[in-house]
């Protein structure tokens, strides 16, 4: 797993090239034009896990446990609306791709269809890539 402690928002680049004797981890910081001297002010970091998801994301999750926006689960939140307490499907689309006129009635005909609320992720509001949601709100379990 690959990870950095970096909060300012600015989009980073993961990649993995399988090499078959050793594996090339890369992270690109995709920083806007300041200099032409620009030194990492945060950790980049590499942590062994096992193969699957899941392991990667518990060692996040214990993680996240540590932070101090993140010590108390989000089920046990007061500060949130109720919607986030309960199971939603989310859907996560480009607003410039979206049919608007049917985009309301297709995602609740989903939630129905699974018996849940429904939430709407708008990706590409605040930068031109595909990777908006996680940076900006983060998951805690």
């Amino acid at each position: 797993m690959l990870w950095t402690n970096y909060t300012k928002g600015h989009v980073k680049s993961f990649g993995y090239i399988n090499n078959g004797n050793y594996s090339n981890l890369s992270d690109l910081h995709l920083m806007p034009y300041e200099s032409s001297n620009w030194k990492s002010t945060y950790n980049t970091r590499m942590t062994l896990c096992g193969n699957q998801l899941q392991d990667a994301a518990e060692i996040y999750r214990n993680w996240t446990f540590q932070q101090s926006w993140s010590t108390t689960p989000l089920l046990n939140r007061k500060d949130v609306p109720e919607l986030l307490h309960q199971i939603s499907l989310i859907f996560t689309g480009q607003i410039t791709l979206e049919n608007i006129s049917i985009l309301a009635a297709t995602i609740k005909e989903w939630a129905d269809m699974f018996g849940t609320g429904e939430i709407y992720e708008l990706s590409h509001w605040e930068k031109h890539y595909k990777n908006a949601g996680i940076e900006y709100f983060p998951v805690s379990v």
